[in-house]
């Protein structure tokens, strides 16, 4: 690995002194030169927004944008989101543990060009299984009015709007990564207009990792391909198709009743929990759909989307030893459905209407029967946005029924304005439910109501000091109330069936460009307290999460040699403090308290160099520089010091 990486490096220097002598050398094209003539004079421009939930999101992050951030998956685009933190389980393919405001995964829609991508069993989606080289952009919804993108999308919603190419000649990405303990990532991607309006884009990936500890290993492939086709400036058509299988070693994490404290961090001597158990997914989406402008206002955009999603997931633990308690769970759980929306605008006025109707549910499993549920949804927004940035505001509403389960109404409201030419404010709040999952429905481990309900009450204040700076501070309040209980681990640590969480976050988040200086912020301070409804006097604050967290980032970054460089170097540090300890149950993908030692404060530092050179991009990171050995999960180590290496190259022709 050593060498790899060495070689590696010592060919990304020879690349960087290549380009540095060709800096040098006069430019041989004339700015006379007379561009070939283009014969094609009349074509078709692909229909805007196609794929979008929502066209002014919370977040929006450009796939030009990826190009300069420090990512390992898909998830990573998160991690400065203001809200989220990341409960990790240290090594690649292992769950996310993606959690905002104090709501876990079981709270976030991940949807792809505005279909749900969670799967029913246990209403999560793993990012790992959907490549970021696909991403044109990624829409982040937070705050009150995320409930309205999709099902149990209260805390966060997530949009990944696959690339929408116009290849007249043909163009190819390769993207490497390589990174220590085996780990590596190749991805590649080509696209090409097939005839004028119709254009094919595909792409296959393989990641692998050896695993730092035994039975951590990982191993996965992708492949995907989308057609879409301009009939008129006025009518598209698409398709596509994605296929992942994954296999994972499942080891639980450390086994601190059998490591001591001084080898817990050593790879060779620390005793993992299990070192059978894993798991293998298959998994395939496929979309058809089209986008028109059927009205006389070319803003008023209508869109169909037919899908169907199957995910299969094999779970075996004891496989080779039978009389520890061989365990074999396969679950297939299956959707499909047809979606649409109708965007109009009038005015100051913007209308967006939504249907969504499907089946969702378990086709085939081993400790249970097939069980299929009809599922439709309704939404509207109506929001006033004046263009002198004067007061503006909106409200929506939301419909969801789910046969043999339950029907809900949601709704909310912001509004936001000036206080001055540079201080904004913004409020709102909303009433959401979170309908629980088939494993916490077919489950007898679970107990409780077949939802949660959800308020959130949010306000902020923004301030512009000038075009390259901002500062956000946001206070959000959530209070959850019929909480579920699972009997084998708390998931909110108090165990009682009657128990309402009530969780209070303040949000810092800032941007400051000074001249070639960048520095970036996002700190969160949470407070999260549960009581049985029964006894207020039952009432105590958990730290379930660290009271603070943030992370701080300080880059220089800047176009060197004439515009050819455009380099980004700097460092990051992330921090918490401590908080309650929590595990991972594989077998039920769920996250609970246990009666583990509390998990202690830490932080960390982070080298990040990325350089764009013609049309490569470069990124080497050094993690965790002063190698401090720590946990976010317990007890699953975080890396030590290590380097990672990737190359991404765009080619044309």
């Amino acid at each position: 690995m050593k060498h790899s990486i060495t070689g590696i490096l010592l060919l990304t220097l020879f690349l960087l002194a290549h380009a540095r002598a060709q800096f040098d050398q006069t430019d041989s094209t004339a700015a006379t030169t007379t561009p070939p003539a283009d014969t094609l004079r009349h074509f078709t421009v692909p229909i805007p927004y196609v794929g979008s939930i929502e066209r002014s999101p919370t977040v929006l992050v450009t796939d030009s944008s990826i190009n300069f951030m420090d990512y390992t998956y898909s998830g990573s685009l998160l991690s400065m989101v203001p809200g989220v933190f990341i409960r990790s389980l240290a090594s690649p393919g292992q769950h996310h543990g993606i959690t905002i405001d104090g709501l876990d995964d079981r709270n976030i829609a991940f949807m792809s060009d505005g279909v749900l991508l969670n799967e029913p069993f246990t209403g999560t989606f793993d990012p790992y299984l959907y490549p970021t080289e696909h991403i044109e952009r990624v829409e982040i919804i937070t705050g009150p009015r995320a409930f309205l993108y999709g099902l149990n999308s209260t805390g966060m919603a997530v949009n990944f709007v696959s690339k929408n190419k116009k290849a007249i000649h043909a163009s190819t990405r390769i993207r490497y990564q390589e990174s220590s303990y085996g780990q590596g990532f190749v991805d590649g991607m080509f696209s090409q207009d097939i005839i004028r309006g119709l254009n094919m884009t595909a792409g296959a990936q393989h990641a692998s990792y050896g695993g730092r500890y035994p039975n951590s290993d990982y191993d996965a492939w992708n492949g995907r391909m989308k057609l879409r086709y301009n009939v008129s400036n006025r009518l598209d058509f698409f398709a596509s198709g994605m296929y992942n299988q994954t296999r994972l070693g499942l080891n639980g994490g450390i086994d601190i009743s059998k490591t001591p404290d001084s080898t817990r961090y050593d790879r060779l001597l620390a005793v993992v929990a299990d070192s059978n158990a894993y798991e293998k997914v298959t998994r395939y989406d496929l979309q058809v759909g089209m986008a028109g402008n059927f009205f006389a206002d070319t803003t008023a955009t209508t869109m169909l989307t037919l899908y169907h999603s199957t995910n299969f997931r094999e779970y075996r633990d004891n496989e080779n030893n039978p009389g520890a308690g061989y365990v074999k769970e396969d679950t297939r759980s299956q959707w499909y459905g047809a979606k649409v929306t109708q965007h109009f605008e009038s005015g100051y006025h913007n209308f967006d209407f939504g249907a969504d109707i499907s089946r969702r549910g378990i086709i085939a499993r081993d400790l249970s029967t097939q069980s299929l549920n009809t599922y439709y949804a309704f939404t509207g927004k109506w929001e006033y946005r004046p263009l002198d940035n004067s007061l503006a505001g909106a409200g929506y509403a939301r419909f969801d029924n789910i046969t043999k389960l339950d029907s809900r109404i949601s709704f909310g409201a912001e509004i936001r304005g000036p206080i001055l030419p540079w201080l904004m404010f913004s409020g709102g709040g909303s009433v959401s439910p979170r309908f629980r999952s088939l494993v916490e429905y077919n489950n007898p481990l679970f107990l409780g109501n077949t939802t949660e309900d959800i308020a959130v009450v949010q306000v902020g204040l923004g301030v512009r000091p000038s075009s390259s700076s901002s500062i956000d501070v946001m206070y959000d309040y959530r209070y959850i109330y019929g909480l579920p209980e699972f009997s084998n681990g708390e998931i909110y640590s108090i165990p009682d069936l009657d128990r309402d969480l009530t969780v209070q976050a303040l949000h810092l988040a800032g941007s400051w460009r000074l001249g070639s200086y960048l520095i970036r912020c996002s700190i969160m301070k949470e407070e999260t307290s549960v009581e049985r409804t029964d006894d207020v006097q039952a009432r105590g604050y958990q730290r379930i999460f660290p009271k603070w967290s943030g992370t701080g980032e300080f880059y220089f970054w800047d176009k060197l040699f004439n515009g050819h460089l455009d380099l980004k170097t700097g460092f990051r540090v992330k921090g918490f403090t401590a908080f309650q300890a929590s595990g991972y149950n594989s077998e039920y993908q769920l996250f609970t308290t246990n009666n583990d030692p509390g998990i202690p404060g830490t932080a960390t530092l982070d080298f990040i160099l990325i350089a764009h050179i013609g049309s490569a991009y470069v990124h080497l990171v050094m993690e965790n520089l002063l190698d401090r050995k720590y946990v976010i999960t317990s007890f699953y180590p975080m890396n030590e010091r290590n380097l990672r290496f990737g190359l991404s190259w765009d080619f044309l022709d």
